[in-house]
């Protein structure tokens, strides 16, 4: 089956050359076209729809990225700050996950748990006092110069694939 998209349009052509079928469908449909694809067929919709080699995986995790890619074509795709968490992630190899209002940071040093809070405004405070960054807390727990969100185990590692 040879499938060709533009636009909202999926064209899908059989082995036999005298029954070509046009298809306009919206998401849903498209996902489901796919479902009983076989390897060879999903192969074949990666380079018609991409346009790039089609990436050593499973069928099951093909489908999933074609579905991806024709949701992503039809809502806008992925958000800016997403991108960019991703490409930070790629670069850096670990990404610190962002401090939210209402979170509690919770550590235990030598001994003593120290717990930092982050109130509606986005301040930090622990210890009665209100901090601007992460890093100071740290340095005024320990006495050294910290990472705070490494301190306070905000820091994801990435894992190579």
């Amino acid at each position: 089956m040879l499938l060709q998209y533009r636009d909202d349009l999926l064209f899908a052509e059989p082995a036999s050359l005298h029954s070509v079928r046009l298809l306009r469908v919206g998401l849903y449909s498209k996902s489901v076209t796919f479902q009983g694809s076989t390897s060879a067929e999903l192969r074949q919709a990666w380079t018609c729809l991409i346009g790039t080699p089609t990436p050593r995986v499973s069928a099951p995790i093909l489908r999933l990225a074609i579905a991806f890619d024709l949701q992503a074509r039809e809502a806008g795709g992925l958000s800016s700050a997403s991108i960019r968490r991703l490409e930070t992630l790629a670069s850096q190899g670990r990404m610190s996950v962002p401090v939210q209002p209402g979170m509690r940071l919770v550590r235990e040093w030598k001994g003593a748990l120290h717990v930092v809070t982050i109130d509606e405004g986005g301040n930090l405070n622990w210890k009665a006092r209100k901090w601007h960054s992460l890093s100071e807390v740290a340095r005024a727990i320990t006495g050294t110069r910290w990472s705070g969100p490494a301190f306070f185990g905000l820091v994801e590692t990435v894992r190579s694939a």
